[in-house]
């Protein structure tokens, strides 16, 4: 049986395989080695421990390079699998293809694509991952959020039934 506060980040689709176990980063004093999950783009230990939920919370994180090595995760474990698609090499593109059909067709499991490369990538998956821990009830800080865009639009009230107000509002040429 899991515990509620298990968290799992699966990585698909990287250079090589990796796991790494956590506990909660104030706690724990052991060392994690940086990954590689592609060329030029560097999971650091630092960005490892970031990834971790703030709680007493047990945090795996793999990285699984081909469908062959891929293994479905516990159930009741709070998991996000990630697709990772390094937009420098057009080989990504082809194993993305082959990855999309496995968890398609013959798993059934639900994921979201990362594109990017280099910090942008590392930036996408943090993201991502900290979405998913608000989404599990999970305290996140701000700064590991992804900052909300400005309104394009700026709408004048559509309450009232004023000619003028209607103009500013669906930008109709205003009548004297």
């Amino acid at each position: 049986m899991t515990n509620p506060l298990d968290c799992q980040l699966l990585l698909l689709g990287v250079k090589e395989s990796f796991s790494k176990d956590f506990l909660n980063p104030s706690h724990s004093k052991r060392k994690a080695s940086s990954v590689s999950l592609f060329d030029q783009c560097v999971l650091t230990d630092q960005a490892m421990k970031a990834l971790c939920p703030a709680q007493h919370a047990r945090f795996t994180i793999e990285g699984v390079p081909s469908p062959q090595a891929f293994k479905t995760p516990s159930t009741g474990l709070n998991s996000l699998a990630l697709l990772l698609v390094n937009t420098t090499q057009s080989l990504e593109q082809e194993r993305a293809l082959e990855w999309r059909k496995y968890l398609a067709q013959e798993r059934a499991f639900a994921y979201e694509v990362i594109y990017g490369h280099g910090l942008e990538m590392l930036n996408r998956i943090r993201f991502a991952w900290s979405a998913a821990l608000q989404t599990w009830q999970f305290q996140v800080s701000p700064d590991l959020l992804r900052p909300l865009a400005s309104p394009r639009y700026s709408a004048y009230c559509d309450k009232c039934s004023d000619p003028l107000c209607e103009g500013r509002l669906f930008g109709l040429p205003l009548f004297g």
